[in-house]
């Protein structure tokens, strides 16, 4: 059952949520899987969990940059 529940969640968030809110939850949900809370994928590694392309993601971790959520480094990605 909570499995069924969990799959629910993420189709519901990828049906109703553009890329930017994709990003910001995708990150939240991994930084606790990385030491440091450094997330260390790279942005094409992202764009397949995320389920857009590698160019809408980056503007996506950009604007998350600018409104100063994420610290973006090679391949790695700090959350505020």
């Amino acid at each position: 059952a909570e499995r069924i529940r969990l799959t629910n969640q993420h189709m519901e968030d990828a049906l109703s949520k553009n890329v930017l809110g994709r990003t910001w939850q995708i990150l939240q949900t991994l930084v606790p899987l990385f030491p440091n809370g450094q997330i260390t994928l790279s942005q094409e590694e992202l764009s397949y969990l995320i389920g857009a392309t590698r160019a809408r993601v980056t503007e996506a971790l950009n604007s998350l940059q600018d409104e100063g959520k994420i610290i973006l480094a090679h391949k790695k990605i700090l959350l505020r």
